[in-house]
């Protein structure tokens, strides 16, 4: 059991190599084996592939297959003109249905079983042999007849020339097209492209489902250009409005980085200022400074109350810190004691070290943020001094110049960025406010991101009322007016924490992003259309394989034993059993395949079977066999096979049986049903393989329909 089910003359490591010439193929194709398919043609062809049909079957193996012809096959496959019709050239490799490849043809034919091989393709102008591998797949079964088309497909690049152009002219002038009455007016640009490519359909060699197939496509081109014409308007409002519209300091242009930033953290201060405190907390969430909770008196109505604060100490000399310099170039952080005569510190902790906890966000991007500059690769800079001219050499109007590295190396982490920020934002909109008295101290995230809230709020970003004072259309968020309640939202004012600016900014980005590149993929389908168009069918062999008398009981007659349940017996009744089953489709009980699989009548068998018993058995021996117990049980029934070797079935069971137990009763004759479970030993076929008259088939003279 196990071995190939057709006798061949290479072994697995050197499969049978079946060369294509001029007059077809030099032997049969030895389906059931692993075999190659060689061929030079004068012409190369840029792509070759082999589908086998299963077009008909014999019952029992006995007399010539039952179904359709390879010319009723070939007949489905064809155009008008000669050529393969369009067949789905990314269907998956190895068993299939007709109508996965050539969708739905004819009743008759669509579930016809394939099988597809890899298919070869040119890699360059030195490949001149094609070489496709078939594997021993069990969709090759003996008492079938097959179809075995090879198909060559030639390069033809002037077939989508004029569609290409017409494309790129109106991927050009949708860009920038307006609603103006003018040439340049998105209604003449619309219709001079749909006579375009109305009339370069038209000029090229395309059949009636290639011209569908590549309109299909234009309509979803035509689609993703608009959304991109779109979005980038969108982006463009974006950029032009941001600083104005975002920041409180306004126009970030007038305003000069001092080269110093001297930020203090005062102990007199109730509360603490929200900018300071963050810095501090950052600094001690990163091990430069330690937090020591101590109490401070304050006065309150003429007295003094005691209240906690936070003192942060250096490591070195343990000494409080009452001042916390950045450096004018926004990198090196300084600490002081303002009663002490040395010089700052300067601390091994960078801003750009400095993250805010679970966040990609650094205290450097946050400053810088203040400023109305984004990080943009390793700058700061603002939309429209910088960003816009970098992110317009690889996003543009057109929709057609994507730079796939480009999109790594500057949108992409651009777009990661936002992400984090409208994260970091939205955390700290939602920490609430800072919590003046720890009693104790323990840092955790909300201190700190409500802190980061605080200093947004009061110095950095606008509140949701200052977008009201954008030109009309104009939607950088969605602002409602700010009632004074608790709120989720991101931003104060706004809806939710997905319709502030930042999470709008980034989403206008990468829709814009995303719709170029699929307009990219659109244009890139269609440009490799010009690589694959007409195919011919090279050849078309009929392929019989037969039985060999020898073999025919390893494909369709097994020995088996099982255990049976005996449904109506008096009391619980199992039996066991030996017989036969009776595939009417060949099925080596090895190979079975399962209900769903185009061959899942493989599985079906009758079974026959005898209980070895011509004694009495059962409960107080009331149950015998047939003619008085000389004839043993019989067992009729039908059954599947789920798993290699193993069968489940359900019949009726033929056998005598007694009401008592008393010895003058005559049995009278018992027929129950039952089910049963049996293991599947093919001794048949292990007989005949010891003879060297294992499982074989013939196959058939080559036939050209």
């Amino acid at each position: 059991m196990g071995g190939p089910w057709l006798a061949g003359d290479a072994s697995a490591a050197d499969p049978i190599k079946v060369t294509i010439t001029s007059g077809g193929p030099d032997r049969a194709y030895p389906l059931g084996q692993e075999f190659r398919v060689e061929g030079k043609p004068a012409k190369v062809p840029e792509q070759v592939d082999l589908v086998i049909v299963r077009a008909a079957q014999t019952i029992l193996g006995v007399g010539d297959p039952s179904g359709k012809t390879c010319s009723d096959v070939k007949e489905r496959i064809l155009d008008g003109k000669g050529n393969v019709r369009e067949f789905e050239r990314n269907a998956p490799v190895g068993a299939t249905r007709f109508d996965a490849l050539w969708g739905t043809v004819d009743k008759g034919i669509n579930e016809l079983s394939a099988y597809r091989a890899s298919p070869w393709k040119r890699e360059s102008e030195k490949d001149t042999t094609y070489s496709l591998f078939v594997p021993n797949d069990s969709m090759f079964m003996p008492g079938a007849s097959y179809c075995v088309f090879l198909l060559q497909t030639d390069k033809s690049p002037l077939v989508m020339k004029g569609i290409l152009e017409a494309v790129t002219k109106f991927a050009e002038g949708w860009g920038v097209c307006d609603g103006a009455p003018s040439p340049n007016d998105c209604t003449t640009v619309s219709n001079t492209y749909d006579q375009a490519i109305k009339d370069a359909l038209e000029a090229s060699n395309l059949d009636a489902k290639g011209k569908a197939d590549v309109q299909k496509q234009l309509d979803g081109l035509r689609s993703a250009l608009d959304t991109v014409r779109l979005t980038y308007k969108r982006w463009g409002e974006f950029v032009t409005h941001w600083d104005r519209a975002v920041y409180k300091r306004g126009d970030s242009k007038g305003v000069k980085r001092p080269n110093l930033i001297d930020i203090q953290v005062d102990l007199s201060e109730d509360p603490p200022a929200s900018l300071p405190k963050l810095i501090a907390d950052l600094l001690v969430a990163h091990g430069e400074l330690v937090a020591v909770p101590t109490k401070v008196k304050l006065p309150a109505k003429g007295t003094e109350r005691e209240v906690w604060r936070v003192q942060y100490l250096a490591p070195e000399g343990m000494r409080p810190i009452t001042h916390i310099t950045i450096d004018g170039d926004g990198e090196v952080i300084r600490v002081r004691n303002a009663s002490d005569s040395k010089a700052p510190t300067a601390l091994k902790t960078k801003t750009s070290g400095l993250s805010l906890p679970g966040s990609k966000i650094t205290l450097r991007d946050l400053l810088e943020l203040s400023l109305g500059k984004l990080k943009f690769g390793s700058q700061y800079l603002t939309l429209s001094e910088g960003q816009m001219k970098e992110l317009n050499t690889v996003l543009d109007k057109s929709g057609l110049n994507i730079s796939t590295k480009k999109l790594e190396t500057t949108v992409d982490p651009f777009l990661d960025w936002l992400g984090e920020l409208d994260l970091a934002v939205t955390r700290a909109w939602q920490a609430g406010a800072p919590v003046a008295e720890p009693v104790p101290f323990v840092l955790t995230w909300t201190p700190l991101y409500a802190s980061l809230g605080a200093w947004l709020k009061e110095a950095v970003l606008n509140p949701c009322d200052k977008f009201k004072v954008l030109p009309k259309g104009l939607d950088l968020g969605s602002c409602v007016p700010d009632q004074g309640k608790p709120t989720e939202a991101a931003w104060p004012g706004f809806q939710d924490n997905r319709k502030n600016p930042i999470w709008s900014l980034r989403d206008s980005l990468n829709n814009l992003r995303n719709s170029a590149v699929q307009a990219q993929t659109y244009k890139t389908d269609l440009e490799g259309r010009t690589q694959l168009s007409s195919t011919k069918l090279a050849s078309t062999i009929n392929v019989a394989n037969r039985i060999d008398r020898n073999a025919w009981f390893g494909q369709h007659v097994v020995t088996t034993v099982g255990v049976a349940n005996v449904i109506n017996s008096a009391a619980p009744l199992w039996v066991n059993y030996y017989g036969f089953k009776l595939y009417f489709w060949a099925n080596p009980v090895d190979q079975p395949r399962w209900v769903g699989s185009p061959m899942w009548y493989r599985n079906l068998s009758l079974e026959f079977a005898i209980v070895p018993n011509l004694d009495t058995f059962g409960s107080s021996g009331r149950y015998q066999g047939l003619s008085k117990g000389d004839i043993p049980p019989l067992m009729v029934g039908a059954a599947i096979q789920p798993v290699p070797y193993i069968t489940l079935s359900a019949g009726a069971i033929f056998m005598e049986s007694r009401q008592t137990v008393l010895p003058q009763e005559r049995a009278s004759t018992f027929i129950s049903p039952y089910v049963a479970f049996a293991a599947d030993l093919n001794l048949l076929d292990f007989v005949a393989a010891a003879l060297s008259q294992g499982r074989t088939t013939t196959i058939s003279a080559l036939v050209k329909p």
